[in-house]
């Protein structure tokens, strides 16, 4: 699990605007200011902007001076809401160019670094333009927010599957009381398939300890996603099972340590390994004997 101190590095809310009646004449518009070429023209005689524009641009200042007056003479706030219309294969077609940026450029952060990459090689990777890019995300920045709340989304996903807890024993304690034995065995083999097979969490992962030394949000964030955290959040787990009588009485931190360790350092090993299988036995192996050293007398009985 992900420890995080924080909700979401991308939230979006729809985008509202409210006022009061003396805010409206902001948002009326003005016709020099906002339509410059053109002026009321005539009855029966074109506009000045030319026959191109003449119609459309004449309409909107119409519709415009419209909705001026009737916010105008409203007793109540108002509320504006920018509404999609865009056709649901538009918005599916978008989904699809962002997810592909979004791997493309975690790739390239895994392989040379946040730092050395840049949107024009994220672009020029992906065949498409900076100005297309920027279209689905604002910056270089906006895509590593994104790949973060994947992450997060991701994390909270998985534990829920497992039956471990997805947030921190001060936001959920109830969860740490509920966790057995078996799900933690399941929970932390499962883990190293996600960290060493799943590519996106692989290259997260990669990323991260490129950037490490180099830039210390990148490091806040190894240390929760990879290192301190994780034993953090088996330590609050140890804790509660000692008190239900599932594990010896122990220093829980020590016990949190000597429980992930292996994990770490076998998720590392995979990197340069081809034989994942023998890695996933050697892990079993580590929590069996550590089941059988460290389970109560409780357990053993609840397990016969």
């Amino acid at each position: 699990m992900i420890p995080r101190e924080q909700e979401g590095h991308c939230s979006k809310t729809p985008l509202e605007r409210t006022g009061r009646r003396e805010n409206i004449k902001a948002f009326i518009p003005r016709q020099k200011e906002y339509f410059p070429h053109t002026k009321p023209a005539a009855e029966g005689q074109s506009s000045a902007a030319g026959s191109m524009f003449s119609g459309t641009t004449e309409k909107i200042y119409k519709f415009c001076l419209l909705f001026s007056k009737i916010l105008l003479t409203s007793k109540r706030p108002f509320t504006i809401l920018l509404v999609n219309d865009r056709s649901p294969s538009e918005d599916s077609g978008m989904s699809d160019t962002k997810e592909t940026i979004l791997q493309t450029a975690l790739r390239l952060f895994a392989r040379d670094g946040y730092e050395a990459v840049s949107v024009s090689r994220i672009a020029a990777e992906l065949g498409i333009t900076k100005g297309a890019l920027y279209k689905h995300y604002r910056n270089k920045r906006a895509v590593f927010d994104s790949i973060v709340e994947r992450m997060y989304q991701i994390d909270a996903q998985r534990a829920g599957e497992y039956e471990v807890p997805k947030e921190t024993y001060e936001a959920g304690p109830e969860d740490y009381r509920r966790v057995s034995i078996e799900s933690i065995k399941k929970y932390t083999i499962s883990q190293f398939e996600f960290w060493s097979r799943d590519r996106f969490a692989s290259d997260f992962r990669k990323m991260l300890t490129l950037e490490q030394y180099r830039n210390a949000e990148m490091a806040e964030l190894y240390r929760n996603c990879l290192t301190a955290g994780p034993v953090a959040y088996m330590e609050d787990i140890f804790v509660q099972m000692m008190q239900k009588g599932l594990l010896k009485e122990a220093n829980p931190r020590q016990l949190a340590l000597e429980f992930y360790a292996p994990l770490y350092l076998l998720v590392n090993i995979s990197d340069w390994s081809n034989d994942k299988a023998k890695s996933i036995e050697l892990l079993n192996n580590h929590i069996d004997r550590f089941i059988q050293y460290n389970a109560a007398e409780t357990y053993e009985r609840i397990k016969l």
